[in-house]
């Protein structure tokens, strides 16, 4: 990933209206001066919102915001209940994304349970 995929990245999950006044904010005030990785990125953030634009910049985070719901919700699931109770030993996550990414199915769910012996 490239420094701007991750502001982009950045401001698609928590972007704002007036983010680079609050940044450069906490810049100023030395909020990030314990956690250097932290204040270059901030650093990094503040740059290519000055060179683009804010309102450029939040327009594309937020036009991929809204592609990545649509992506993630595009096959709307419906559930009758609510609830379901297993007993799981499974140790290993209980959703799992598909990896072929022509497949219709994007995930699985693993749904554990005691195995029944057959006599």
């Amino acid at each position: 990933m490239t420094k701007f995929t991750k502001v982009i990245s950045f401001l698609a999950r928590y972007g704002y209206i007036g983010i680079a006044k609050k940044i450069a904010n906490d810049l100023k005030n030395n909020k990030y001066k314990n956690d250097a990785k932290k204040e270059i990125f901030y650093k990094n953030i503040l740059y290519f919102l000055n060179k683009y634009g804010e309102d450029r910049l939040l327009k594309l985070a937020f036009q991929k915001r809204v592609n990545i719901f649509y992506r993630y919700n595009k096959n709307q699931h419906q559930f009758i209940s609510l609830s379901f109770t297993t007993q799981s030993r499974i140790k290993h996550n209980i959703v799992n994304k598909n990896k072929n990414r022509d497949s219709k199915i994007h995930s699985f769910i693993s749904v554990g349970g005691y195995k029944k012996e057959s006599i």
